[in-house]
C-alpha cells in the first residue's frame, strides 16, 4: 500500500516535469517530444494498473487470503512495463551522452552497466 502511495506521488512529480518540459522545450525535435509524452502516457497506464491490482488485493479481497495469490495485472505492469520504461530512458541518456561527448566508450559503458542492473 505504501508503494502505491509513493508511485502516485512520483507520478505527480513526473507530471510537473512534463508540464515544465512542454513549456520550455518548444525547439526540441518531434521524435524527442513524442518519446517524452509517450513514456509519460505509459507511466500513467502503469500507475493505474498498479492501483487496480492493489484495489483487488486490499479492498475487494479484504479478509480472504486466496485473493493474495492472484496476479491480476501485476505480471505485466511491474516487470514488463517498468523494464521497457527504464530501458528506453537509459538508452536515451546514453545517446545524449554520446552526442555531447562523442565517446563510444562512455555511452557503451552506460549501456553495459544498464544491462547488468536489470
Amino acid at each position: 500500500l505504501f508503494g502505491v502511495f509513493i508511485s502516485w506521488g512520483l507520478l505527480g512529480v513526473l507530471a510537473t516535469q512534463v508540464y515544465i518540459y512542454a513549456l520550455w522545450a518548444a525547439k526540441d525535435l518531434l521524435r524527442i517530444k513524442l518519446l517524452v509524452y509517450g513514456l509519460f502516457m505509459i507511466e500513467i497506464v502503469q500507475t493505474c494498473l498498479l492501483s487496480s491490482d492493489s484495489f483487488h488485493w486490499l479492498i475487494d479481497g479484504w479478509g480472504r487470503l486466496d485473493v493474495l495469490e492472484k496476479y491480476y495485472m501485476s505480471w505485466f505492469d511491474v516487470p514488463i512495463m517498468v523494464g521497457f520504461i527504464s530501458c528506453t530512458v537509459h538508452l536515451f541518456f546514453a545517446w545524449r551522452i554520446y552526442i555531447l561527448s562523442s565517446s563510444y566508450l562512455l555511452s557503451g559503458t552506460i549501456i553495459c552497466v544498464r544491462q547488468f542492473a536489470l
